[in-house]
């Protein structure tokens, strides 16, 4: 073998997850994994794996430890996730009147029920939070609770607070703020 062919790294002695079932190739789980260029060259049995190392190769026993892919949690909530694919799209509103126009937009396409979801950012617009103001022309009688992409802050319409009975008199949840205007609105 060519050592410019060889694996960078080698581990051995263990049990290698594929996720395709418990064996590759055979009723045996692998016990070896090959890797180079930052990829995963081969998996299987110890001689197999071995076979593709050279002079330079780092060779790590496993002892009989398990090897799993690495594992990226993209922090996604599935059910909201899911739901939010068949909502408003606000995540690249680079406006407020942009933000407001797609808002109108899929409103006009409700006849019942509640706008939520968006996951609107308003540092995409400067920074600028957004206001009910903005989009109550605009929803008419559709109730909107959009929240931001973090799912920390979220906007509600006037018939929104409405449903909700919230009014200028309501004080603010425990943990929680209600933002006003300046007239306490």
């Amino acid at each position: 073998m060519n050592s410019r062919d060889a694996a960078e790294t080698i581990l051995i002695g263990g049990t290698i997850w594929t996720g395709a079932g418990s064996a590759v190739g055979g009723d045996r789980a692998p016990t070896a994994i090959a890797i180079g260029g930052g990829r995963v060259l081969a998996v299987g049995s110890d001689s197999e794996i071995v076979d593709i190392s050279g002079p330079g190769t780092t060779r790590i026993d496993l002892a009989g430890r398990r090897v799993v892919p690495g594992f990226i949690d993209a922090h996604t909530h599935f059910l909201t996730g899911g739901f939010e694919l068949a909502s408003v799209q606000l995540r690249d509103a680079a406006t407020p009147e942009e933000f407001t126009r797609r808002i109108a937009g899929f409103a006009a396409t409700q006849s019942d029920g509640w706008i939520l979801g968006g996951t609107w950012d308003h540092e995409s617009w400067g920074g600028e939070l957004p206001r009910r103001d903005w989009i109550d022309s605009v929803t008419a009688d559709v109730p909107v609770f959009v929240t931001r992409l973090d799912g920390h802050m979220g906007l509600a319409n006037s018939k929104a607070l409405e449903l909700a009975q919230i009014t200028i008199r309501t004080e603010d949840p425990l943990g929680g703020t209600i933002v006003r205007y300046a007239d306490g609105r």
